[in-house]
């Protein structure tokens, strides 16, 4: 690539990089009461979270494990190739917000599942 070459935005259709937790881990993601709202509970569940000797317990979207690892249960699809999100136009806040297409974020996350270099 020159330096003059703009950096194509990835299509997150063919990618899903954003859509696993960065380790392997039973829960995915917190989601706040409006998002509770917006989901079904087969999505939205209490899970009780243990990091760094602390325990808390919040609502979050579960993860499944599949031949890609281990990614968000509303994922379909093969990471890297095609994916879809079955619950995207009610997905939580952190989905919609934490990562956007291209960023620094989401370039880091595509280059560890080997998607870009």
């Amino acid at each position: 690539m020159s330096l003059h070459t703009v950096p194509r935005r990835p299509d997150c259709r063919t990618c899903g990089a954003c859509c696993g937790p960065s380790e392997d881990q039973s829960l995915f993601v917190d989601v706040t009461a409006r998002d509770v709202a917006r989901l079904s509970r087969r999505y939205a569940r209490m899970s009780t979270h243990h990091r760094g000797g602390m325990v808390s317990s919040s609502l979050a979207l579960p993860t499944k494990r599949n031949h890609n690892g281990v990614v968000c249960v509303a994922l379909r699809g093969t990471v890297g190739k095609r994916v879809s999100c079955v619950i995207y136009d009610r997905r939580p806040t952190v989905c919609r917000e934490a990562i956007k297409p291209g960023d620094r974020n989401c370039r880091a996350l595509r280059r560890g599942l080997g998607i870009e270099r």
